[in-house]
Parts: C-alpha cells; structure tokens; sequence
C-alpha cells in the first residue's frame, strides 16, 4: 500500500473542497498519481474537484492561472493487477477463427 498523500498537503480551501465531496477522504491523489503507485482508479468513480496552480513565466516559478483539477480518494481505487484479472476473469474464451485465425469454408 502507498504512503497515504495526506489532505495537509493541499491548501486549505483544496482540504474544504475534498471534505464536502467526500467526507471520509484519508488518502486522495490525482488519476496519473495512482498510476504511479500502482493503482487505478475504478470505472464510474467522480472525483473530488480542486483547484490547481498552472505554473509559467521565467522558469517556470510564478503561478499564472488556476485550473480544475480532480483527486480521488484511495477508496474510489484498486490495485491495477486485481483489476487487470477481474477484467479478464468475465470474458467469454475466443472462438476459432477470431482474430484472423483461418476458418473452414463449407463448400
């Protein structure tokens, strides 16, 4: 399990954010970070949103606008190889001929 991203190290507006969209929030993190850490974020799942700095100018160390930003608690995820096998675990097996496979051709 990754080390929890605790809400304090969001501003605290970004803390009242993810509180009033989900109360019990413990451990949230952007789509791409859970990725990072080898989770992912389940089908359906909204996320909290935020507000995130769009850093530019000279070097790239002056904010210059905000945007909307989504996070997702730890909760709204799953580890990506539990989900890579329940994913394939419903699929029906393939049939001959599927996927190029060369079929008999009744005369």
């Amino acid at each position: 399990m990754p080390t929890p991203y605790a809400l304090a190290a969001y501003s605290a507006k970004n803390q009242e954010r993810i509180l009033s969209q989900c109360p019990d929030a413990s451990d949230v993190r952007g789509f791409h970070a859970w990725l990072n850490v080898g989770r992912v974020v389940r089908n359906g799942q909204r996320g909290s949103k935020i507000v995130a700095p769009v850093m530019g100018g000279e070097g790239n160390s002056k904010v210059v606008t905000l945007k909307p930003a989504y996070v997702f608690d730890v909760t709204q995820t799953d580890e990506r190889t539990a989900r890579a096998a329940s994913r394939s675990a419903g699929r029906p097996a393939r049939r001959a001929g599927h996927l190029g496979q060369p079929r008999e051709v009744p005369s």
